[in-house]
């Protein structure tokens, strides 16, 4: 099934013509493959989907011509909340896993396509999702704004004041899962929704801080990388955090792992580029 699929997706390219007049039986075959939770196998999930991204990638315009958007999207939707076992979860060189290839698919259309296709159906699915008491909704909400922080930047950046407390609540959510989607969030925010996301900075500077407490590398990763950015574009703001952060630093230098004393060495270097002689 795998290889046929991969014909399709040569095809994209190849002899799109020739796919373009099924082009929706075909999407709507896909998708459902994609979805199919317990009845196809993961790796054929996979490929169909890439198959869609593929379609995403170079013929977006055309998805949207043909009004095929909104399906792609409820099936990205239902991948990035799909439940995962507890041995899944903790596989971490394991690169196939449904939010994945979910999020590339996304990450493509919104390079492709205007953010006003995506961004206000994506919002309104999150604002239902990302309270729900399914840890899997509430990480799959981040997931998706933060997979098209990217594309969608600037109208992203007029949503703010919505999506930043989401993304706040993730960081101190209970569960692991929640709480590293929140970072990797919070990662893809510092880095394209600048200059906009530091203007938040009295909001985002303390759960950053809090975040550095947390045991969880990938957390704690997270939290440096934002900060490392909020530093570039912050100057004297940072001196009321100075103590703080100082403090947790030197918490992470004394830890075993290199990766960490590497991470608080430079969030250190940050900090003292930002905050200068009061640092």
């Amino acid at each position: 099934a795998s290889q046929a699929i991969e014909m399709l997706v040569s095809a994209v390219d190849q002899c799109f013509p020739v796919l373009e007049p099924n082009l929706p039986t075909v999407v709507k075959f896909m998708l459902d493959i994609g979805t199919s939770v317990g009845k196809v196998e993961l790796n054929v999930r996979e490929h169909a989907m890439i198959f869609v991204t593929e379609l995403a990638t170079s013929k977006a315009k055309v998805l949207k011509k043909r009004h095929l958007i909104p399906s792609i999207l409820q099936a990205i939707f239902a991948l990035c909340s799909e439940h995962e076992e507890d041995e899944a979860l903790e596989d971490e060189d394991d690169d196939c896993h449904p939010y994945q290839f979910a999020t590339a698919c996304l990450d493509m259309l919104a390079v492709g396509l205007p953010s006003k296709v995506l961004v206000p159906s994506i919002l309104q699915h999150c604002a239902t999702t990302i309270a729900s008491p399914d840890k899997f909704h509430r990480r799959g909400a981040l997931f998706l704004i933060g997979t098209v922080a990217e594309g969608c930047h600037e109208s992203l950046c007029t949503h703010l004041d919505q999506v930043l407390p989401w993304l706040l609540a993730g960081m101190r959510d209970p569960e692991k899962l929640v709480k590293e989607a929140a970072c990797w969030t919070l990662i893809q925010f510092a880095e394209f929704l600048q200059p906009e996301i530091v203007e938040h900075y009295e909001e985002m500077i303390p759960g950053i801080l809090q975040a550095l407490q947390e045991p969880d590398p990938k957390v704690q990763e997270g939290a440096c990388h934002a900060l490392e950015a909020f530093c570039e574009n912050l100057g004297e703001e940072l001196n009321p955090y100075l103590d703080t952060l100082m403090g947790q630093m030197g918490a992470l230098l004394q830890s075993p792992s290199l990766d960490a004393k590497s991470r608080a060495m430079s969030a250190i270097a940050s900090a003292a580029g930002a905050c200068g002689p009061a640092f």
